[in-house]
């Protein structure tokens, strides 16, 4: 569940809506390609999506919310970057075996062209040393793998 969102926001009220949608589009094929090659259909698999607070850009929503700006600046409380790498040791904690994968390298607030360009970095999100430092970040944990 998801808290309410305030579309009247700093980010928002100066971003493109184009810029804006061409990125959830790509990051959306982006999360079906991952999910249908590493998830399948036989199960039991927690996924996580969240942006990383290792990117610059999830430092600074992280300044944000922890100033209490969170709502002001990006529209909602409830989108707080995680680590990639305490989410998967909390998971190896708890008997799953997490897969990391970046599902973007991009920020959806870039212009559209600089979305494209970083954007074709999303092929290599799966990559050992790359994985860790995508903008948005998919978790996939499983038992027994």
């Amino acid at each position: 569940m998801s808290e309410i969102y305030t579309p009247d926001n700093l980010l928002d009220n100066r971003s493109d809506p184009a810029t804006l949608a061409e990125q959830y589009e790509r990051g959306k094929r982006r999360e079906r390609e991952l999910l249908d090659r590493h998830l399948g259909l036989t199960g039991g698999a927690l996924v996580v999506i969240e942006p990383n607070v290792l990117h610059p850009v999830g430092v600074a929503l992280a300044l944000a919310n922890r100033a209490g700006l969170g709502v002001r600046v990006h529209g909602t409380p409830d989108d707080i970057p995680l680590s990639p790498r305490r989410l998967a040791a909390a998971a190896r904690a708890e008997g799953l075996t997490p897969e990391l994968h970046a599902v973007s390298y991009s920020w959806r607030r870039l212009p559209v062209r600089a979305q494209r360009a970083v954007g074709a970095l999303d092929r290599f999100g799966s990559a050992p040393g790359l994985r860790w430092v995508g903008h948005t970040f998919m978790l996939i944990a499983r038992r027994g793998r």
